[in-house]
């Protein structure tokens, strides 16, 4: 249940010799969890996409996601990810993302965007 325990994740993290790592995944107390945890303790900052995860229930999701907090690891939605890697909101790339993404009632317009 725990990518990281796996040797073939460990040595993939490793070889992108990058200090932050993004976790996402099907349920936050297990799938998310482990990896963080054992990233956070190989020296990794990990930030993990808490709307792009759940579990049984927002409870167990919720105590799953505070854990991680008090561990260390940074909390981030989806879109909040997206924006940081596309800084400028203009260019076409970025407006077919947030176009197409189930964000785009959340956001201006895209015609809006100059």
């Amino acid at each position: 249940m725990n990518a990281w325990e796996a040797q073939q994740v460990i040595a993939q993290s490793n070889a992108f010799e990058k200090e932050r790592l993004v976790f996402a995944g099907l349920w936050t107390g297990v799938c998310i969890v482990g990896p963080v945890l054992s990233a956070l303790d190989q020296g990794f900052k990990p930030y993990v996409i808490t709307d792009a995860c759940g579990d049984v229930s927002d409870e167990a999701h919720e105590r799953a996601v505070q854990r991680m907090i008090q561990a260390g690891a940074i909390p981030m939605t989806s879109l909040q990810y997206l924006l940081a890697l596309h800084r400028d909101a203009r260019p076409p790339s970025v407006r077919h993302f947030v176009g197409a993404s189930p964000w785009s009632s959340h956001v201006v317009p895209l015609e809006k965007i100059p």
